[in-house]
């Protein structure tokens, strides 16, 4: 099922985790993190302003092919 992670994903960081400080910056220090991808996602959108979103990106990086397999 789609989004049952948000479910699962905090009770096994809160048993690694020793305190309740250590969890928050975890989840902060994620959110960071996610955070980052999606301004660099929002870059390369508008510097390759094309449709085909991530195939684009992958074509100019690294090539057709890559882009094709990562595509099927």
């Amino acid at each position: 099922m789609i989004g049952v992670g948000i479910f699962l994903g905090p009770r096994t960081v809160a048993q690694q985790l020793p305190t309740p400080a250590l969890i928050l910056l975890a989840w902060g220090l994620g959110g960071v993190f996610v955070l980052c991808g999606a301004m660099t996602y929002a870059e390369m959108g508008a510097a390759f302003p094309r449709s085909g979103g991530s195939y684009n990106f992958i074509k100019e990086a690294y090539g057709p092919l890559p882009a094709y397999l990562n595509g099927w």
